[in-house]
């Protein structure tokens, strides 16, 4: 772990995404426990097609 990072960490599970917004260069996840978490760059738009079909199946 980083030097000065957070003793605890938020739960990124898929169980508990409740949305994925996707953009031209960005992916927006959207959870029931946090803020949205914001992915952005050339990566983003394959990692939103991956993410929302993880989400998809996992329901």
């Amino acid at each position: 772990m980083p030097a000065g990072s957070p003793k605890t960490w938020l739960p990124f599970d898929h169980t508990l995404l409740t949305g994925v917004t996707t953009g031209s260069l960005e992916v927006v996840l959207t959870y029931s426990v946090c803020a949205p978490l914001l992915l952005a760059g050339p990566a983003a738009p394959w990692l939103g097609v991956a993410i929302d079909y993880l989400h998809r199946i996992a329901l």
